[in-house]
């Protein structure tokens, strides 16, 4: 950082230690200085404020009050839509649209309190989603410092001063001082005194609207604003210019206040998203009829953004409804009756040993992910039979969330992988396929398992197909929609999932 010459220094603080008159008035400025150290060469000035400003920053930044008022489903669809378009632009790095969409059919009572009733929804989906809530923290974190850029740009100081007043942050507003009164060369920040809260965030928002000019000749001498290390361990990591440690605190210079708010903004997001989710069960006990389905079409809303935002071409079953559409719920009962032999043995022997070696994992995974099973059902799923035999900490260290992200094509080179097709598993795992790896006498106990009341005219013809090698032919004859219909030639399916496919739809129509 660069001082001025010791010599002209050592001057104007002995001038200005003698009581001649200061750069700043009292009163003229909230940061009065008591020390002549502190003393700008010319007083701070804000530009005028603009209205693109005033209507992309909300009246609360920190949404600590959930909106109040009342208003029908479709408008808090239409906020909640309007806030998902907002926050998909603000991911893009596009200008965040105003943030008053047109009058909701419930009447204009909305009109002021739509951007809280929309981050509010949204709040509550993703309770309902873990992969969803990433992404929503992380937009709601991006549009949140384009808001901030924003009011910066037009030099809109109140609204800074609401958004510092509302953070809650604890900071000490420092400024520079190379010299102490006697000259000599001391290198730290000072606290800038000011007598209240109010006068801190004005004149921190003053500072940080100031013009081009005004932020030149402040140069030797810059404000920054003193936070803790846990606030801003990026700009540690990468060794940040704009940083500066000093007396045991880390102090950030203008050109990094917004990064500090913002990451301010995401931990304060993050710890009210645990609350809420909490919360959620009570909630949705009396209101489980009529938002219910909102809030869970929502949450597979940003989960379905989520896994678009991450770049992989895997998208889960649109709506979250439908026969394609696997919830962890029916897992067992479409396992038992609906689910080809070999994905069923798998689902048997997790629900049994709580435990899957990796070729299991693998194929089950893989099937489930398009059979449509969201990646958090999933996680759940092995979460909760796994954690029966070992610890959260082993859980953790093998690394199984991982794997099943990275077969969603969430991590790693982020490709959407296929589902094996009945030739590999054949050829690279005959042990899961019951028609080639297995005896007969497990086969036939298999298909008695899963299909009671088979006849036993069935059950040899599929053991003389195993024996002949016509596994996929074996596999024809065992599904559900089969029962009552005679049939002798058995269908065959590529993969394990055209077979549940086909059950699936099938058993859709007989009914």
């Amino acid at each position: 950082m660069n001082a001025r010459p010791f010599k002209r220094r050592r001057e104007e603080n002995a001038e200005l230690a003698e009581g001649q008159e200061a750069v700043f008035a009292e009163g003229e400025h909230p940061l009065v200085p008591h020390r002549p150290k502190c003393v700008l060469p010319t007083p701070l000035t804000a530009r005028g404020s603009s209205s693109r400003a005033a209507a992309t920053t909300p009246a609360d930044w920190w949404y600590r009050v959930p909106a109040a008022g009342s208003c029908d489903l479709e408008s808090i669809e239409q906020c909640c839509i309007h806030r998902i378009d907002t926050l998909r632009n603000a991911a893009k790095f596009k200008t965040p649209p105003r943030e008053t969409p047109s009058e909701p059919a419930g009447g204009g009572a909305l009109r002021d309190a739509d951007d809280g009733v929309g981050h509010w929804m949204l709040r509550l989906a993703a309770g309902l989603s873990n992969e969803g809530v990433r992404w929503w923290v992380d937009t709601e974190t991006e549009l949140f410092g384009r808001r901030v850029d924003s009011a910066v740009e037009d030099g809109d100081t109140q609204a800074l001063v609401r958004m510092i007043q509302g953070s809650r942050l604890r900071y000490t507003m420092c400024q520079y001082q190379p010299f102490d009164a006697y000259g000599r060369a001391v290198n730290t920040f000072v606290p800038v005194p000011c007598d209240s809260e109010q006068d801190s965030a004005v004149a921190l928002a003053k500072i940080w609207v100031a013009d081009e000019t005004v932020r030149a000749e402040a140069d030797d001498m810059p404000f920054a604003m003193g936070v803790g290390f846990e606030l801003i361990p990026t700009l540690l990591r990468r060794r940040d210019n704009n940083v500066i440690l000093s007396g045991g605190a880390a102090h950030v210079l203008r050109a990094r206040w917004s990064h500090a708010f913002k990451a301010h903004f995401r931990q304060t997001l993050q710890g009210e998203v645990v609350v809420t989710g909490r919360l959620l069960p009570t909630l949705l006990e009396t209101e489980v009829d009529r938002l219910g389905p909102v809030l869970r079409a929502l949450a597979h809303t940003l989960e379905r953004e989520a896994v678009a935002s991450a770049g992989t071409t895997w998208r889960p079953p649109a709506g979250g409804v439908g026969p394609l559409f696997l919830p962890r719920a029916e897992l067992d009962d479409r396992a038992a009756t609906l689910f080809p032999p070999c994905m069923a043995a798998i689902i048997h022997d997790l629900r049994k040993s709580h435990h899957l070696k990796h070729e299991s994992r693998l194929l089950l995974t893989l099937f489930l992910k398009r059979a449509g099973m969201t990646i958090d059902d999933q996680t759940a799923l092995y979460e909760e039979e796994y954690l029966k035999v070992m610890t959260r900490d082993v859980f953790d260290k093998k690394r199984y969330v991982y794997s099943i992200r990275h077969l969603y094509g969430l991590e790693g080179k982020r490709h959407d992988r296929e589902p094996y097709s009945c030739r590999q598993i054949a050829k690279d795992y005959r042990s899961k396929c019951p028609f080639v790896g297995w005896d007969d006498d497990s086969a036939a106990g298999l298909v008695r398992r899963l299909r009671p009341g088979v006849d036993e005219a069935t059950l040899q013809s599929v053991l003389e197909l195993k024996r002949n090698g016509h596994y996929r032919a074996a596999c024809g004859l065992t599904p559900p929609a089969e029962r009552g219909e005679d049939r002798d030639d058995p269908v065959t399916y590529e993969t394990p999932n055209t077979y549940y496919e086909a059950a699936v739809y099938s058993a859709a129509l007989n009914s």
